[in-house]
């Protein structure tokens, strides 16, 4: 292959792989949210709230899990099998020490909460660890051949195993146990396909420990880092709060991750074998990030812009009516979950850069920004003012982190502000339309959605592709939507030969 070739190659690789990504997450966001509707309708939102509370406190142990091997095989292009049975074995021993710090926490955090129901919760859920820490460390090489399709196939096997074991339990129980279950079936069935779809013949080594330590070591650093950003004041609001008021702030968040986190992981994973593949190619580079971060504003500005719209028909839908109380939160919610996406996109360009110090210091301010924050606010009830110093402090993040890749890569500023700006300015005009729409009364909560979301998408759709005309169509997400879209009309249309010119 010459190198003229190669960037192409790689982009249709990318491409490719993250059509199939795409794909396979949107079938697991629809089980996602299939499965909370119908839980939400078996459950209180006390249940959700004993649960996301124990869940908090396991993820803050969880972190050591995050030990780094897999972006580390994923760097090494000559890794052999006993590097993968060092992390292997390094995964499993984090995922033990996991489980234990769980047990001690448990009645520790129910008196924290002064909730005892949390205990019994925490000391399944720190059975949960010994699952994971066998998960097959091979698939990583998936990640760097693209060969998304078997990767999401897991995924969503597991997650409709998981699906369905939480209904289950729900109809048998009516209690938060049903989570506790799903959440067990979805992690077993993930590790059993692992070793399904990769074989890899397990042995216990730490015959190469010291090759990965030092950067596992900061890794699990900025894991603790992150889940403490992101916990914190769920922790916090959870010591000040009953169950039931987390069970709506939890919903408020789960819901946009739901969608935006799903539809944008196959964004995030292709990122850095991308940015592998093309390691000596500064332009290819810049268009990686670009296409990227593009698409995360696309995904930010139409699907969760829109999510926040229309918040109140849509948990009133999704969730019932007794879940109302939660349509404010949600409205807020989308702003951090989608800013958080984009800035998930630059931090892998510095951990590719081997900037892993930096990212680390820029965490720790956020964490100490969010902390000095919450320690000022009456807590109580205080959902709604949290959600906003969250989102206020991740758009600062963002906007720093941009400085420094931009300062890293010549080149960069211009077509990343650009593919930035340009979903910004359609969200706005998508936030028009629908604010513009009459009022059809009570009793049209489903039509008024069905409005918003037709007017909303149309708006939004016609305003993308004017902006990115008038901007001269240039390569990014942009084009490969319209692109993926002109073949599909000339599939449908193969007598039509003018489809084309739609984007020409």
């Amino acid at each position: 292959m010459t190198k003229s070739d190669q960037p192409q190659s790689t982009k249709m690789r990318v491409i490719h792989g993250v059509i199939w990504h795409f794909g396979g997450r949107l079938g697991s966001r629809l089980i996602g949210l299939v499965n909370v509707a119908v839980l939400t309708r078996l459950l209180d939102s006390s249940d959700f709230g004993i649960f996301a509370l124990a869940m908090s406190v396991f993820a803050l142990a969880d972190v050591l899990r995050s030990t780094g091997t897999g972006s580390a095989l994923m760097r090494e292009s000559d890794a052999d099998i006993e590097d993968y049975r060092t992390c292997w074995s390094i995964n499993l021993l984090a995922n033990l020490t996991v489980a234990l710090l769980v047990m001690l926490a448990a009645y520790p955090a129910a008196d924290f909460f002064d909730d005892p129901r949390v205990a019994p919760v925490l000391l399944v859920i720190a059975m949960l660890p010994l699952v994971n820490g066998l998960e097959n460390v091979a698939l990583v090489d998936l990640y760097k051949e693209f060969s998304f399709k078997q990767v999401i196939a897991i995924d969503v096997r597991a997650r409709l195993a998981g699906a369905l074991t939480s209904v289950s339990m729900a109809l048998w129980t009516g209690s938060y146990w049903a989570l506790v279950a799903g959440t067990f079936a979805t992690a077993i069935f993930r590790v059993v396909q692992s070793y399904w779809v990769k074989p890899f013949s397990v042995r216990f080594t730490l015959s190469r420990w010291r090759k990965f330590a030092a950067f596992s070591g900061l890794v699990v650093s900025r894991s603790l880092v992150g889940a403490m950003r992101h916990r914190i004041s769920l922790l916090l609001l959870g010591r000040a709060n009953p169950s039931e008021y987390i069970g709506y702030y939890s919903m408020a968040l789960n819901i946009p991750e739901l969608i935006g986190g799903q539809a944008a992981a196959p964004i995030h994973a292709s990122v850095q074998p991308a940015l592998v593949k093309a390691k000596t190619i500064s332009d290819l580079r810049i268009k990686v990030l670009v296409t990227a971060m593009g698409s995360i504003m696309i995904i930010f500005t139409s699907a969760l812009f829109g999510l926040g719209l229309t918040a109140e028909a849509a948990i009133t839908i999704l969730a019932g009516d007794k879940w109302i109380a939660a349509a404010p939160l949600l409205s807020l919610a989308v702003l951090p979950v989608g800013v958080s996406l984009g800035r998930a996109i630059l931090t892998r360009y510095l951990l590719f850069c081997s900037r892993l110090r930096g990212a680390f210091i820029i965490d720790c301010i956020a964490l100490v920004l969010l902390l000095g924050l919450l320690l000022v606010v009456d807590l109580r009830s205080a959902g709604e003012t949290v959600i906003i110093a969250i989102a206020a402090i991740e758009t600062g993040i963002l906007m720093l982190l941009t400085a420094i890749c931009c300062r890293m890569l010549p080149g960069l500023f211009r077509p990343l502000i650009a593919a930035m700006f340009r979903p910004l300015l359609s969200g706005a005009v998508m936030v028009f339309a629908v604010l513009s729409l009459p009022q059809l009364g009570q009793g049209a909560g489903f039509w008024q959605l069905v409005m918003e979301v037709v007017v909303g998408a149309s708006a939004y759709g016609a305003a993308l592709w004017g902006v990115w005309r008038l901007s001269g169509r240039p390569d990014g997400a942009e084009a490969l939507v319209f692109d993926q879209a002109t073949q599909g009309l000339k599939k449908l249309f193969p007598k039509t030969t003018d489809v084309e010119d739609l984007t020409a």
